[in-house]
């Protein structure tokens, strides 16, 4: 037999287009591979829902617990995704082989076009809703599971190294320091750390905190105002760096990087910064912005004394 007529198309096609099944008198598939691919696609389709139930029903009743942290994780794996995501990353030479890779893919995207199609790549996939909502719910469960969660001992070691290695280095936050500006920076750090800040600030975000975001929590602890670091108000999507409750106050410490350079542009950053504003402003909130040049410059105290100054119309 040399060729076969397909089931499906009801077309003529030679044997080896199909696919061999000894189910069968003829020893071949009824379909041919097309059409049995795109049998196989409609079928997935019109029973996704059912079969993604079933597997997931299928893995919570059999899942273990994780030998490192203890969190459940599904049976077949040896540690759950977090566990095994931080031991390869520090293995030795990963970390430093990620940064190099990194620098050199900014290095050889000097136009920024690399950026803006990465950019364009993630906002598709944003707009698929089915992605969207599975990433919202997954960030609103690690909020819930994270929030007030003190940081392991672990964690907790692993930033104090680090932070005693750029202290001995000269350097934090990739800026040189001077003996009495690094005092008062471990002295702000120290009393985030003891009140508590550190880890809100840890939760709400999900990255460590940055050197301005620092400095206006310890200035504001100076002042003696009462603050909340990383808030979202309510109703709201955006997170505000702090929220002086007193005076009804937002407060955003803006980096030269992440809002004023080439790269926020292309990124849309001012136009969302607008619309924090404009969010703020329709909810009855004073907005008040620190910028990182101006903080540099003259200062973080001066620059926040001065905002507030105009923000709250105060008098010397």
């Amino acid at each position: 037999m040399d060729s076969k007529i397909c089931a499906r198309c009801n077309k003529k096609k030679s044997v080896s287009e199909f696919s061999e099944n000894k189910g069968y008198k003829e020893g071949y598939d009824r379909y041919c591979r097309e059409c049995r691919s795109e049998y196989g696609k409609e079928y997935y389709q019109k029973h996704r829902a059912e079969r993604l139930a079933y597997g997931k029903a299928y893995l919570e009743d059999r899942k273990i617990p994780c030998p490192d942290c203890g969190d459940l994780m599904c049976p077949t794996a040896n540690r759950c995704r977090s566990c095994a995501s931080r031991r390869v990353w520090r293995k030795p030479g990963v970390k430093e082989g990620y940064i190099k890779k990194r620098k050199q893919w900014w290095a050889d995207d000097p136009d920024g076009k690399k950026q803006q199609a990465a950019s364009e790549r993630l906002k598709a996939r944003w707009e698929n809703p089915v992605y969207r909502s599975r990433e919202e719910e997954r960030l609103r469960q690690w909020r819930e599971e994270r929030q007030g969660k003190p940081i392991s001992e672990e964690t907790s070691l692993r930033i104090s190294e680090g932070l005693k290695k750029a202290w001995a280095d000269g350097k934090f936050g990739n800026r040189d320091y001077s003996e009495e500006s690094k005092r008062k920076k471990s002295e702000s750090i120290k009393k985030l750390w003891e009140e508590g800040h550190y880890d809100e600030m840890l939760a709400n975000i999900g990255r460590d905190p940055t050197d301005l975001e620092l400095d206006l929590a310890y200035i504001l602890d100076c002042l003696e105002l009462e603050h909340i670091s990383q808030h979202r108000p309510d109703g709201c999507s955006y997170i505000y760096d702090e929220y002086v409750p007193g005076f009804n106050l937002l407060i955003e410490a803006d980096g030269e990087h992440w809002h004023y350079s080439e790269w926020a542009k292309n990124q849309g950053v001012p136009e969302k910064d607008a619309r924090k504003d404009q969010w703020a402003t329709d909810n009855n909130y004073r907005i008040a912005h620190v910028r990182g040049r101006d903080v540099e410059s003259r200062g973080m105290k001066a620059c926040l004394s001065e905002q507030l100054f105009s923000q709250l119309e105060l008098r010397a």
